[in-house]
């Protein structure tokens, strides 16, 4: 993955987290609600914090 820590801001949108992670739509929306992607809502809207996204690309590649 060629995004570095300084990059991720500390408190992204679903689509930032999206790009970042190189998936489809459907893709980000299934990780956020089937909870394998933490996250967090403001007024209906997904919000992902860095430490949430470079947890899930942790366990993303200890288990691939």
């Amino acid at each position: 993955m060629n995004v570095f820590m300084n990059d991720i801001p500390p408190v992204m949108t679903r689509k930032e987290a999206q790009e970042i992670l190189k998936v489809s739509k459907n893709t980000i929306l299934e990780l956020l609600q089937n909870g394998y992607l933490s996250s967090f809502t403001i007024k209906g809207r997904y919000r992902i914090t860095r430490e949430a996204l470079m947890d899930f690309i942790e366990k993303s590649i200890y288990y691939s």
